[in-house]
């Protein structure tokens, strides 16, 4: 039983037959043969191509799990693609003429030598950075190490396979590298070998030095539209829940990873079940609250209390933005009672009851107290 089965009745907060299924077993980036969206990428790289145009160092920025991570391995593919085709040598015969380039093709499909090659990790003129594994944490380190980054000239120092052939190196999480660490690759954006691609992928642009940015070329990511996300699912014969759809999108923000996120273990009904504590303003039950800090407080319930954090702090986010516009709340939350929580506030004082609870949210966090009267004092924050 997940964290978020423990006490979750099935039609406590939610309709039996609302829809709600097992998230999608979504592919790596490096193994995805579908690529949704952003079409003016496409169109805007193709033309440097096609023009002998590329930059050196591209820098694909947006927000998290758009498809930023996924567009780098289907232009390296493309290109590779397309320089094995220009350097076919003609096999039996000899050598072939010279061929011109033929333009990218963003849509190989999985069973194409290229895409075979890249994602076994087999081809000698590409080079993927990512984040390793710590072992004794059981998780992803948090920075991309240095020696990582330091071995990136010494990759770009070997000649490529193919005459006028790429070289091309994709950075994961490029805004994990420390300060010592993007010096380390600025001498590389500066001086790049002939014929050589840097991708940085980024959800947090501003967090590259500006003397790393001035020296790529930047193509903003914009989330994903509704269509495109339905059609990720769909390609892996899933659909989401009609009846949930528009709460989904309304918490992913354009994140196919969020929505994923949230079908996964119980979690749209937690998300449900705080909404429908937050709604008790005017109202509130504290003997269901307390109850609710005795089983999501527990250490071992870790995971259930972050997701806590991230409802509280994307409901007012939500808040906030829907004062800034003036418009009214988005349905799923005036089905869920929300509105009383905007009744007598403006967008000033709703900032500031939103720092004051996200204040105490870190407070909780940092001072590690204790989390199960510390739900409550959320509660109460909220209401008062």
């Amino acid at each position: 039983m997940s964290l978020f089965e423990e006490a979750i009745e099935e039609d406590e907060f939610f309709e039996a037959d609302s829809g709600i299924q097992a998230a999608a077993e979504l592919p790596l980036a490096r193994d995805n043969p579908f690529l949704f969206g952003h079409d003016r990428q496409i169109e805007l790289i193709s033309k440097l191509y096609a023009a002998n145009r590329m930059p050196h160092g591209i820098i694909l920025a947006g927000p998290r799990s758009v498809g930023k991570g996924t567009f780098a391995w289907h232009l390296a593919r493309a290109i590779f693609a397309d320089s094995a085709n220009a350097a076919d040598d003609g096999g039996l015969f000899g050598p072939a003429p010279a061929q011109e380039s033929t333009g990218l093709n963003f849509r190989l499909p999985a069973d194409h030598e290229i895409f075979r090659k890249l994602s076994a990790g087999g081809h000698p003129d590409f080079r993927f950075v990512e984040r390793e594994y710590d072992e004794s944490k059981g998780r992803l380190f948090t920075v991309l190490k240095i020696d990582q980054i330091r071995d990136i000239p010494k990759f770009l120092q070997n000649k490529p396979s193919e005459e006028n052939g790429w070289r091309i190196v994709i950075i994961d999480d490029a805004d994990t590298m420390n300060e010592a660490s993007q010096n380390a690759l600025l001498k590389t954006l500066e001086e790049p070998p002939p014929r050589t691609i840097l991708m940085l992928v980024t959800s947090r642009l501003a967090s590259l030095l500006p003397t790393i940015r001035s020296r790529c070329r930047v193509f903003h990511f914009d989330a994903l539209v509704q269509n495109d996300i339905e059609r990720v699912f769909s390609a892996y014969g899933l659909s989401l829940p009609a009846s949930q759809k528009e709460l989904l999108f309304m918490y992913a923000r354009g994140s196919v990873a969020a929505i994923n996120e949230l079908l996964e273990a119980e979690k749209l009904a937690f998300l449900q079940e705080i909404w429908s504590f937050m709604a008790m303003r005017g109202k509130p039950d504290y003997g269901l609250i307390h109850q609710l800090g005795e089983r999501i407080g527990r250490a071992e319930n870790e995971e259930q209390y972050t997701f806590f954090e991230t409802i509280i702090s994307f409901t007012y986010q939500a808040l906030l933005s829907t004062l800034a516009r003036g418009e009214a709340l988005p349905r799923p939350m005036q089905d869920a009672g929300l509105a009383t929580l905007a009744e007598g506030h403006n967008q000033l004082t709703m900032l500031a009851k939103y720092e004051e609870v996200q204040g105490l949210l870190n407070d909780i966090r940092l001072a590690t107290l204790d989390r199960r009267a510390g739900v409550l004092q959320i509660f109460e924050r909220i209401f008062n």
